[in-house]
Parts: C-alpha cells; structure tokens; sequence
C-alpha cells in the first residue's frame, strides 16, 4: 500500500518492508509474486518505481512524467514482468522492467485503470469504453512484433 507521504509499504511473512519511493503522495501500487517479487508505485510525481522488498528502491524511475500516474498494474508473463501505467495526460505505457522496448498508446478520453493479461494483453479502460491491446508475437528477443527466426 501507499501512503500521502510518498512512501510504500509491504506487508509479509518477514515482517513490513518499507520504500520512501515518490516526492508526494502515492496515486498507484501493484505487486508481482515471481521469482524476485517486487512492488510498483506510481505517484502525483509522475514517477513509476520498482522496489523489491528488503532491498533499496531502484535509484531511477521504471517511467516518468510531468504528469500524475493515475493506474498501474504489473504481473508476470511468459516473456517476462510486464508492467502497463497511465497518466492524467492520457498516455499510457507498456514497459518490460528486464529490458525492451515500451509500447505507448493514448486512447482520447481519460484513463480510468490499466490491466495486463498474464499472455501480455494491455487492457484499457475509460468512461466510455474497454480497449484490450495484444501484442502480434513475443520474438526470440522477447520484444513484441514478428517472430523472426
């Protein structure tokens, strides 16, 4: 959870886990269970960040922008992590924390959540409309677009 403060909290077996991760309140939070779990918050900052529990907050941001991360969702997929966030501005973005191009989309209207498919589906929705967004292939180099061999 997130708290008005910029901070982060995580609750588990070992105990709470804590992250001082954005300069204002935290807007955003998902969590991975994978092999190395990590949390992600997104901020009023317009940051998005990756923290792993009991180790320090990643230096750089995942995404940032001069605009409030609005939602944020992040799971695991067979080519890797996949985190999708969107911002007041109306963008959203696809990021592979492990590396690889980011896919951006906007929409029009204003984003209301953000969700990825454990297959690596980005899945949009606004007021107005659900938008669901999958990727042609997952190539050898774990990047989207044709598979060529």
């Amino acid at each position: 959870m997130g708290d008005r403060l910029g901070s982060v909290h995580a609750f588990g077996l070992t105990g709470l886990h804590q992250s001082a991760s954005h300069s204002g309140r935290v807007t955003a939070v998902a969590a991975v269970e994978s092999e190395t779990p990590f949390v992600c918050s997104g901020g009023a900052d317009g940051s998005v960040r990756l923290w792993t529990p009991g180790r320090d907050t990643r230096p750089e941001p995942l995404a940032e922008r001069p605009s409030p991360v609005v939602s944020l969702h992040a799971t695991e997929t067979p080519h890797g992590p996949l985190v999708a966030a969107a911002w007041a501005d109306g963008l959203v973005e696809l990021h592979r924390p492990e590396g690889g191009p980011t896919l951006s989309f906007r929409p029009g209207p204003p984003v209301r959540a953000v969700a990825v498919t454990g297959a690596g589906s980005l899945l949009v929705g606004t007021d107005e409309s659900l938008v669901c967004l999958a990727p042609r292939s997952y190539g050898p180099s774990g990047r989207s677009g044709p598979d060529r061999t």
